[in-house]
C-alpha cells in the first residue's frame, strides 16, 4: 500500500507536522506483502475509470473482466472479489461493514 496516491499524500502531510494527517495515517492498516499484487491490479483498474476523482461508478465485473482480457491476466474468484471490495472501501469507506 505504500505506492497508493492516498497514502503517499498523508505520509508528505504528517512529515509537515498536519496533525489530522498524523491521526489518518495512525489508523491506515499495512497491507500484509501477500496481497500487494492486488492493490497494484487495483491501481492499473482505475486508470480505466470514468471522469471524475475516482470515477462516476464502482469497478463492476465487466470492467475487471475487460482488464484481465487486456492485462493477459488471470485471477481466482476470490481475487476478483477482493479487487470489488477494495474498490468499494476507496468510494465509500463507511459502505462496507467492519467484518467483510
Amino acid at each position: 500500500m505504500d505506492g497508493a496516491p492516498q497514502r503517499v499524500h498523508l505520509e508528505r502531510a504528517a512529515a509537515r507536522g498536519h496533525g489530522a494527517a498524523i491521526e489518518a495515517l495512525a489508523r491506515v492498516p499495512e497491507l500484509p506483502e501477500e496481497g500487494e499484487y492486488l492493490w497494484e491490479y487495483y491501481l492499473e483498474l482505475s486508470l480505466g475509470r470514468g471522469a471524475g476523482p475516482m470515477g462516476s461508478s464502482g469497478l463492476s465485473y465487466r470492467d475487471v473482466e475487460a482488464w484481465c482480457r487486456l492485462m493477459d491476466r488471470r485471477l481466482a474468484p476470490h481475487e476478483v472479489q477482493a479487487l470489488l471490495l477494495i474498490d468499494a472501501a476507496i468510494r465509500d469507506p463507511g459502505e462496507l461493514e467492519e467484518d467483510e
